[in-house]
Order: C-alpha cells, then structure tokens, then sequence
C-alpha cells in the first residue's frame, strides 16, 4: 500500500518502519491522501527538509493536512529558520501543525 513512497526515495526499510510505528487506519489515511502527500513531500523536499522518513515514521499524521493547510501553517515563521529547527528535532513538528 505504502509502495508509492518509493518514488520519494524512501526504502523498505523506512517502509516497514512507518507500517510498524502506525495503525492501519493511519496507513488508510496517508494512502487515500496521495495527492496532497506528494504535494507535501514534495514540498518538504523543495526546503530541503532532511528528516522526511522520521516524519513518516513517528509524525504520519502531519500528513494528512492539505497541501494548503501547510503552507499556511509554514508561512507564519520564519522558513530557514524553521527548516533548521525541524532537520535537529523533528518533533518541533508538533508545535507548528
């Protein structure tokens, strides 16, 4: 189910990991939510966010916002600024979404 995430350079491992760490509706969710998943992985990639398979992993449900609704959220701070502080502790994640 998870296999488009391979386009994102994500491996079977990380894969695995996301399967492990999440319900099966959470999984549900991110597959039903393709479009506004690449949207944002696309994204996060674009500011060179380099914890994108911890996010996966352990903060799926940032995920499931519209595209839309991150950039909204994103646009209120600083973006070097905040791409910095989520690449050390992508917790931080929490505090914005």
């Amino acid at each position: 189910m998870l296999e488009f995430l391979k386009e994102y350079g994500v491996s079977d491992n990380v894969i695995k990991m996301i399967e492990k760490e999440n319900s099966r509706a959470n999984i549900y969710n991110l597959y039903c939510n393709i479009e506004e998943v690449d949207k944002i992985l696309n994204y996060f990639r674009s500011l060179n966010i380099n914890c994108i398979n911890d996010l996966l992993i352990y903060r799926i449900q940032i995920f499931f916002n519209s595209y839309d609704d991150i950039l909204k959220c994103f646009s209120k701070y600083n973006i070097t600024s905040l791409v910095e502080k989520i690449n050390e502790d992508f917790t931080i994640i929490d505090e914005i979404n």
